[in-house]
């Protein structure tokens, strides 16, 4: 799913190759579009037919997203992640 979203273009390549060059450092970045990767493959599985089966699978794909982002948020801080820069200055929460 990955590599299709890629092959998207526009802002669904562009921001993840940012991301990966160093170029984009906001980090609501990366989990913007670690959560649009995977709603792309839910939505590839729920193609043609969505069956019970393949919209388990689609639960199941979520739930490991969010096993995988959870350390990294936390790791990283939730006021960091989510919170513009300017407001934490302006908060003194830097």
């Amino acid at each position: 799913a990955c590599f299709e979203y890629l092959r998207l273009g526009g802002s669904m390549s562009a921001g993840p190759i940012a991301l990966l060059g160093g170029l984009e450092t906001n980090p609501l970045t990366l989990v913007l579009h670690f959560f649009a990767v995977a709603m792309f493959g839910v939505g590839r599985l729920m193609v043609p037919i969505p069956t019970p089966a393949r919209m388990w699978k689609g639960v199941c794909l979520l739930k490991g997203a969010v096993k995988i982002i959870v350390p990294i948020v936390s790791g990283e801080g939730v006021v960091r992640m989510f919170v513009p820069s300017t407001l934490r200055e302006r908060w003194g929460w830097i």
